[in-house]
Protein backbone atom coordinates (compact mmCIF):
# COMPACT_ATOMS: atom_id res chain seq x y z
CA UNK A 1 0.00 0.00 0.00
CA UNK A 2 1.25 3.36 -0.47
CA UNK A 3 0.02 4.43 3.31
CA UNK A 4 0.23 3.39 6.99
CA UNK A 5 -2.84 4.55 8.32
CA UNK A 6 -6.38 4.48 6.61
CA UNK A 7 -9.58 5.22 8.08
CA UNK A 8 -12.67 3.06 8.60
CA UNK A 9 -14.59 2.28 5.50
CA UNK A 10 -11.93 3.45 2.79
CA UNK A 11 -10.26 1.39 0.02
CA UNK A 12 -6.91 -0.28 0.71
CA UNK A 13 -5.57 -0.47 -3.11
CA UNK A 14 -2.17 -2.60 -3.23
CA UNK A 15 -0.26 -4.54 -5.54
CA UNK A 16 1.73 -8.04 -5.25
CA UNK A 17 4.76 -8.69 -6.94
CA UNK A 18 6.74 -11.92 -7.31
CA UNK A 19 10.40 -12.17 -6.69
CA UNK A 20 13.59 -13.88 -6.78
CA UNK A 21 16.19 -13.84 -4.19
CA UNK A 22 17.66 -11.19 -6.31
CA UNK A 23 14.36 -9.05 -5.97
CA UNK A 24 13.94 -9.34 -9.99
CA UNK A 25 10.10 -9.63 -10.70
CA UNK A 26 9.34 -13.05 -12.15
CA UNK A 27 7.75 -13.41 -15.46
CA UNK A 28 6.26 -16.74 -14.44
CA UNK A 29 2.63 -17.09 -13.47
CA UNK A 30 1.33 -18.56 -10.38
CA UNK A 31 -1.09 -17.75 -7.78
CA UNK A 32 -1.06 -15.89 -4.73
CA UNK A 33 -3.86 -15.39 -1.76
CA UNK A 34 -4.24 -11.87 -0.05
CA UNK A 35 -5.70 -12.03 3.41
CA UNK A 36 -6.85 -8.78 5.21
CA UNK A 37 -7.17 -9.93 8.97
CA UNK A 38 -8.33 -8.01 12.22
CA UNK A 39 -6.02 -7.24 15.17
CA UNK A 40 -6.90 -10.78 16.50
CA UNK A 41 -6.26 -12.86 13.12
CA UNK A 42 -9.62 -13.31 12.36
CA UNK A 43 -10.34 -13.16 8.00
CA UNK A 44 -11.99 -10.21 7.26
CA UNK A 45 -11.78 -10.58 3.50
CA UNK A 46 -9.29 -12.44 1.18
CA UNK A 47 -8.41 -12.88 -2.28
CA UNK A 48 -7.23 -15.38 -4.79
CA UNK A 49 -5.47 -14.55 -7.74
CA UNK A 50 -3.72 -16.06 -10.97
CA UNK A 51 -0.77 -13.83 -11.10
CA UNK A 52 0.80 -12.58 -14.64
CA UNK A 53 3.73 -11.25 -15.49
CA UNK A 54 5.12 -11.18 -11.28
CA UNK A 55 2.36 -8.11 -10.55
CA UNK A 56 -1.08 -8.36 -9.18
CA UNK A 57 -3.25 -5.42 -8.15
CA UNK A 58 -6.43 -5.06 -5.58
CA UNK A 59 -8.56 -3.62 -3.62
CA UNK A 60 -10.14 -4.57 -0.48
CA UNK A 61 -12.90 -1.99 1.59
CA UNK A 62 -11.88 -1.15 5.20
CA UNK A 63 -14.74 -2.32 7.80
CA UNK A 64 -16.65 0.60 8.98
CA UNK A 65 -15.57 -0.54 12.80
CA UNK A 66 -12.14 0.43 12.01
CA UNK A 67 -9.23 -1.51 14.69
CA UNK A 68 -6.30 -2.89 14.03
CA UNK A 69 -5.86 -4.43 10.21
CA UNK A 70 -3.69 -6.43 8.54
CA UNK A 71 -2.70 -7.42 5.16
CA UNK A 72 -0.33 -10.60 4.28
CA UNK A 73 0.15 -12.73 1.39
CA UNK A 74 -0.80 -16.44 2.36
CA UNK A 75 1.84 -19.10 0.86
Amino acid sequence: TDRHVYTPGERLSFSVFIVDGMHRVQKESSMVKVLLADGKDQAIDSVVAHVVNGRFSYFFMLPQNGGCITLSRIR
